[in-house]
């Protein structure tokens, strides 16, 4: 698992990565002395790491709708959690039909 920290405004975030199957997790933080104190504690085993393998959900306002992006934020998606856009799958090309005699 790789982990990389950043700030982001006032607040530090730790994204975690695993391999290309694998999916990313941020957890925010308040400052960067308890992001590196996480990041250390799943590094050392006291803590359990996040689970990577977990499916992209949207992020949804109290009235249950869908929340939309803030452009004014170019480094993070309010639309989905976790605050990261999934990679879109690629498309299959269909096949010609074969052609007749």
């Amino acid at each position: 698992m790789q982990t990389q920290l950043t700030k982001s405004g006032a607040k530090w975030a730790i994204e975690c990565s695993g391999g290309p199957d694998e999916g990313t997790v941020s957890k925010e933080f308040a400052s960067q002395e308890a992001a590196e104190k996480w990041r250390r504690d799943v590094t050392l085993g006291n803590i359990e790491a996040p689970d990577l393998n977990t499916k992209p959900k949207r992020n949804r306002k109290p009235s249950g709708k869908f929340k939309g992006d803030n452009p004014k934020t170019p480094n993070k998606n309010e639309a989905w959690v976790g605050g990261k856009t999934p990679k879109k799958k690629a498309k299959t090309k269909k096949k010609a039909p074969a052609k007749k005699k």
